[in-house]
């Protein structure tokens, strides 16, 4: 919508899909939000929204939860919040046949 926007992979509900059922977790808050023009970029090392950040939360995040098999997603709001997604494949033991 106007004045927001998402960056990376797929996100939001989730579930089960055949054989294939998913851990989805959306964490969101009630901040200044995002800016349009930084939302593409959050992913990457170095980049950070925040004075003094880093920039490798999210970065590190992803790559861990794509090395699972999973995706990542953000949405945000100017003046709104930001909400971060991710699934990663629910992990079953494997069966004695």
């Amino acid at each position: 919508g106007a004045g927001g926007g998402s960056a990376g992979g797929a996100g939001g509900a989730g579930g089960a899909t055949g054989d294939n059922p998913t851990v989805c977790v959306s964490i969101a808050d009630t901040g200044t939000g995002i800016a349009p023009d930084l939302l593409p970029k959050v992913f990457e090392r170095g980049v950070s929204g925040r004075d003094g950040g880093s920039g490798l939360g999210l970065a590190v995040s992803r790559d861990l939860i794509s090395a699972h098999g999973g995706t990542t997603s953000i949405q945000s709001q100017l003046g709104k919040g930001t909400t971060v997604s991710f699934s990663v494949p629910e992990y079953r033991e494997p069966q004695d046949e």
